[in-house]
């Protein structure tokens, strides 16, 4: 998981996710523009981006995502990670932070 600033730019935006190997975008009505932009070019398809509240047609939002988890009933539900056996917790990144990019791009 990897946060982002609201006040990335597509470019920011885009490098972030490409550095983070992100597989899917969560995001806010407000910033719809600069998400589905910079997750176009960074190979993330619109059916992967995600809303945390409000609604934009053809996105689904947190409570969809939730209410289709709960329709697979338990059997359909993912086991909860935990830390392989050989690895310790600094062997398995669960955030990567970046910084805000005030001298050039955002710093993993």
């Amino acid at each position: 998981m990897s946060g982002a600033s609201p006040a990335y730019n597509v470019e920011e935006m885009t490098y972030a996710l490409q550095t983070a190997n992100a597989k899917f975008l969560m995001t806010l009505p407000s910033s719809m523009d600069v998400a589905v932009a910079a997750a176009r070019k960074a190979g993330i398809p619109k059916d992967r981006i995600f809303l945390l509240e409000g609604n934009v047609d053809g996105h689904t939002t947190m409570n969809q995502l939730l209410e289709i988890g709960e329709s697979y009933g338990r059997g359909g539900q993912v086991s909860s990670f935990k830390i392989p056996k050989d690895k310790q917790n600094k062997d398995v990144c669960g955030l990567l932070s970046f910084s805000s990019g005030t001298t050039g791009l955002p710093k993993a």
